[in-house]
């Protein structure tokens, strides 16, 4: 873990293994800079909005 603080290695994501928006949001918050990551709120709404659309769709299959 110290070295992917560091930034001496990141994690990858599969392509065809992890959702995007999953890599979408692991990026941001591995960014450089702690002011482009994202608060604890936004991973939240994020987390929060994903799993409503989840089971909506499962609703209707």
């Amino acid at each position: 873990m110290s070295k992917v603080t560091a930034g001496e290695i990141r994690p990858t994501f599969e392509q065809y293994e992890t959702p995007v928006w999953v890599r979408d949001l692991g990026m941001q918050c591995m960014a450089a800079d702690p002011n482009d990551r994202p608060t604890s709120m936004a991973v939240t709404s994020i987390l929060q909005r994903v799993k409503t659309q989840f089971y909506r769709s499962e609703s209707t299959m």
